[in-house]
């Protein structure tokens, strides 16, 4: 007879056991090179290095040629006074200079002495000019006589440190009682 309807579609089944790992395939064949990539953005500066060492002492150049004679400088300030120097050696003695003119003639001193004299017995006789004449207060000589005893001094005498005023003599003590004589020679 003629093929009848089909039946209605049955419930799923329950799900299977899991199947065993199949074995690896075999390595596929290389693909082929891939574009280049764009290029990458510029990376930030590093930061700066330590210093190096220092290097050796490098050679000396050769010397330059000579410069040109510069400008002449300005006059320095005057510097400060030097010692003094040593004494220099004595100088050679001149020559004789010539004679000078004649002086004005002295007074006549000669004219105007007096001799004036004192005696007495002791040891010492001294004759003063001034004791005789005011006007001729110097003495310009002298001299002693003694009767007896020997002569130990026959000088002038000053005043101070001023010129002789005067003349004295002196003896020894044996010829005491005789005159002893100062004669001194009085001049303005």
């Amino acid at each position: 007879g003629a093929q009848g309807a089909q039946g209605p579609r049955g419930y799923q089944g329950a799900q299977g056991p899991r199947g065993y790992q199949g074995a690896q395939g075999a390595q596929g064949a290389q693909g082929a090179q891939g574009a280049q990539g764009a290029q990458g953005a510029q990376g930030a500066q590093g930061a700066q290095g330590a210093q190096g060492a220092q290097g050796p002492r490098g050679y000396q150049g050769a010397q330059g040629p000579r410069g040109y004679q510069g400008a002449q400088g300005a006059q320095g300030a005057q510097g400060a006074q030097g010692a003094q120097g040593a004494q220099g050696a004595q100088g050679a003695q001149g020559a004789q200079g010539a004679q000078g003119a004649q002086g004005t003639q002295g007074p006549a001193v000669g004219v105007s002495s007096r001799v004036y004299t004192v005696s007495n017995t002791g040891g010492t006789a001294t004759a003063n000019c001034i004791d005789f004449n005011p006007s001729t207060p110097f003495a310009i000589g002298g001299g002693a006589l003694a009767e007896t005893g020997v002569l130990t001094a026959t000088r002038p005498v000053f005043t101070g440190n001023g010129p002789a005023t005067g003349w004295q003599a002196q003896r020894t003590s044996q010829g005491e009682g005789n005159n002893i004589t100062a004669y001194v020679i009085c001049a303005p």
